[in-house]
């Protein structure tokens, strides 16, 4: 539990920062009536992202960051102009256009990258469980800011969201205020898809603002019960996420949340009340059945031979006690506190070839200690489960992380058939800080290319720098076309 609290506590404290501003924003959203100009504002900076991306940014540069924000600009301008006094056309109409244009353009964009599927993938779902001490310092200073210019100006902008008429009718320039709100809103999303993604932002803006609106009516109330249940959930999803995407996680807490708070709210207007919970109850049991019956009678998973078990050597160092044999003593084992003892945990369990341990594998990929880490990766990889992959590419995604696990994880991954870890592989392979870390990436880029020259020993000498070049040129020609051949164990060009 420790060690849990202590790889998820950077990650809650993002989630609180997204809290603060964003359950204000989405109770003007909601007041507004303009429920998805969030999510189409999100899509367009991640339509800027992709456009960055292109270009040659990296996803987590400045100049990325500032091409999106451009984006989100242009689109606040936008939804400020399209907002009249009497509205021929809804301004909802014009938002959900955007949201579905700024979507199929990023999608034929992201076509164009060999790495765009995977692009898109990160900035729907997000990877907050990565986010640094950088990133929540940087946005925190920007909320507090944007925060006090709303608290500034909060009679207009609160004026103008829940009583436009009177607005009007006071003379103030509403379109200009609109914009300002638009623009502060859009600095604030661009921000947050870089943390968290398109999806989880949305979830941050609309539903503690839908929970509260649910059961008060003032504005501090609501603030004070959106609050309070988007620190819970973030904190429930996260624990619930520790071996599982984190965002996607937090997102189904959240609709779990409005679920039962919706239940509550209808019980407690209805008139009859005992028969409102007998029907409730009555329609939980249904829903129970259906899922218990669709899990029990499933089809049998099906084994290729790409992925079928391999008997998996230990290679942890002696560890300082005894480790115990049998699932849950190595489960146990997984929890001492010496750093030996739980990497041979973790080749033992994997050594079992029992499908039930790839999540305890999956989480040690988090242990405080890098051989630990290595050793879950190289499990995993030799393991061949395909189910690991999402939770080591979002390993690969740790810049920071030690260089010897993410060479494990870079090999785990090319092991699984994905081709994610490529990139990573050429990375270390040619600025690795290690020679001999340089080396073993050299050597599997060789492998995993097909090759059957024997893979150079000194990564410096022409011959290694010759074979990293050639795996760089096959990458940057073949890298969009590669699939694996699991007998081959390399990746060939798709005929």
């Amino acid at each position: 539990m420790a060690q849990q609290i202590q790889v998820l506590f950077l990650p809650f404290l993002a989630c609180l920062i997204l809290t603060g501003i964003h359950v204000y924003l989405g109770i003007h959203v909601i007041s507004r009536k303009v429920i998805f100009v969030d999510i189409a504002l999100a899509q367009i900076a991640a339509l800027g992202a992709t456009v960055a991306l292109l270009l040659g940014y990296d996803p987590s540069s400045e100049g990325s960051y500032y091409v999106s924000l451009g984006f989100a600009v242009l689109a606040a301008v936008i939804f400020a102009l399209t907002r009249t006094r009497r509205e021929h056309v809804p301004q909802e109409a014009v938002i959900g256009l955007t949201y579905a244009t700024a979507s199929a353009a990023a999608i034929l964009l992201a076509d164009i990258s060999p790495h765009g599927a995977e692009h898109l993938h990160d900035l729907l779902a997000g990877s907050i469980v990565w986010v640094t001490p950088a990133q929540i310092v940087k946005t925190a200073i920007l909320y507090t800011l944007i925060g006090a210019f709303h608290f500034a100006y909060r009679r207009r902008f609160l004026l103008i969201s829940m009583n436009p008429d009177e607005a009007y009718a006071q003379g103030i320039n509403v379109r200009f205020w609109d914009f300002l709100f638009y623009l502060s809103f859009g600095v604030v999303i661009t921000s947050a898809v870089q943390i968290a993604g398109v999806l989880l932002v949305f979830c941050y803006l609309v539903a503690p603002s839908v929970f509260a609106v649910m059961f008060f009516e003032d504005l501090r109330r609501r603030l004070l019960t959106g609050w309070t249940m988007a620190a819970l959930v973030s904190a429930i999803g996260l624990y619930f996420s520790y071996d599982r995407p984190s965002g996607p996680t937090i997102m189904v807490c959240f609709a779990v949340a409005l679920i039962l708070g919706g239940l509550t709210r209808a019980i407690a207007a209805s008139p009859r009340r005992s028969r409102a919970v007998a029907l409730t109850a009555a329609t939980a049991a249904i829903v129970t059945a259906s899922f218990w019956t669709l899990y029990r009678f499933r089809p049998a998973p099906a084994h290729h031979p790409g992925e079928a078990q391999e008997p998996v050597e230990s290679a942890a160092p002696p560890p300082e006690h005894a480790v115990g044999g049998g699932i849950d003593a190595l489960r146990a084992a997984l929890r001492d506190s010496h750093e030996n003892v739980r990497a041979r945990a973790v080749a033992d369990l994997a050594a079992t070839g029992d499908l039930r341990v790839v999540s305890d594998l999956v989480a040690a990929l988090h242990d405080q200690s890098a051989n630990v880490k290595e050793a879950a990766a190289v499990a995993l990889g030799r393991a061949g489960n395909r189910s690991a992959l999402p939770a080591l590419i979002q390993g690969l995604k740790n810049v920071d992380e030690d260089e010897w696990v993410r060479l494990r994880i870079a090999q785990a991954v090319a092991q699984l058939g994905d081709t994610a870890g490529i990139p990573v592989l050429l990375q270390i392979a040619g600025r690795g800080d290690a020679k001999i870390s340089r080396t073993e990436a050299l050597a599997s880029l060789v492998a995993l290319s097909g090759s059957r020259a024997a893979p150079p020993g000194d990564p410096d000498a022409p011959q290694g720098r010759a074979a990293l070049d050639a795996a760089a040129k096959w990458w940057a020609t073949d890298g969009a076309a590669l699939e694996w051949d699991a007998p081959a164990r390399a990746f060939h060009r798709r005929r």
